[in-house]
């Protein structure tokens, strides 16, 4: 539907049906609550939004749209109304506010400038959000409804500076620090924390459930080290041998027999001197020189857990 300032509806209004029918059908009544504009026209919802539709009155006499019908004419206690009107409204309405008369408004000119309303924004993280292991998230609710969509930050600053490009008096904007490094669990409190706490301080009833519990959404999990190699003196197996092989670190267990990280068991390693550091890579000789690596099909879990 066309975009209505505030100053140029009338809200509030309600039919119990028998007065309005949809203009896309007009065999279809419409029962609830309405508005009317300042050029004459009826639209459903309580107040001005993207779901409004378009709805016609119906003669009480014939029971037929008045879009179908020619106007009143004679004296029916119609008002006259000239071009140089001074109210919002060129129309006259009978007492269940139906349309009887639509004055030629064509000299009419508003000087209301159309604006836009938020639209939904989805993140996409940015490099430098990625090593900063955080970003900010910009939302914003409608002043009469609890409805909440996360938005850019192109409309947040409109909203908040009351551009007059945007209907900065129908949203308000919010926004909260998000984390997406760290410890899992760490980052998904701290999340859940940010959105509560945006609830409470702006008095936004349910926002924190918006995010449907999904409060690592966006985590960045650490990566696993793969395809590393010692040629001994670092690492022992579970039975306590020196191992020499291709290994890979697992960013929770620790280093693992393996060159790269599988579903199947394989040994954890234990490191010689755990200050040593443990992620360099050394020269790697050629495959067909290595010595076999210790079996990774059974047990061998003594000192290191499981290794999956």
């Amino acid at each position: 539907m066309p975009y209505y300032p505030l100053s140029q509806v009338q809200t509030g209004l309600f039919t119990n049906g028998g007065e309005y029918v949809f203009k896309y059908d007009l065999n279809i009544e419409y029962k609830g609550s309405y508005f009317k504009t300042s050029n004459g026209k009826f639209y459903t919802e309580k107040f001005p939004n993207d779901q409004s539709l378009e709805i016609v009155p119906i003669n009480q006499t014939s029971g037929q749209p008045l879009e179908n019908e020619q106007l009143p004419s004679g004296n029916q206690n119609i008002i006259s109304i000239v071009n140089n009107f001074s109210t919002d409204d060129a129309s006259v309405y009978d007492n269940k506010g139906n349309v009887i008369y639509i004055a030629n408004t064509s000299n009419y000119a508003s000087n209301a400038k159309p604006r836009s309303i938020p639209s939904f924004y989805y993140p996409i993280l940015s490099q430098k959000q990625k090593e900063e292991g955080q970003l900010i998230r910009y939302f914003t609710k409608k002043t009469n409804e609890l409805k909440y969509i996360e938005i850019n930050k192109k409309t947040y600053d409109s909203l908040l500076n009351k551009s007059s490009t945007i209907a900065w008096d129908l949203y308000d904007p919010a926004f909260l620090i998000w984390k997406i490094k760290g410890d899992e669990q760490e980052v998904y409190i701290l999340n859940q924390s940010s959105a509560v706490s945006v609830e409470q301080q702006y008095r936004w009833p349910g926002f924190s459930q918006y995010f449907k519990d999904k409060f690592t959404q966006f985590y960045l999990k650490p990566n696993t080290q793969e395809n590393l190699y010692t040629s001994g003196g670092e690492f022992t197996t579970p039975n306590g041998k020196e191992y020499i092989g291709y290994y890979h670190i697992h960013p929770e267990k620790g280093p693992m027999v393996g060159a790269t990280h599988m579903k199947r068991k394989h040994d954890l390693l234990t490191p010689i001197n755990p200050s040593a550091p443990q992620i360099e890579l050394s020269p790697q000789p050629s495959p067909s020189t290595l010595p076999p690596p210790p079996s990774m099909g059974g047990g061998g879990y003594s000192g290191g857990g499981g290794g999956y």
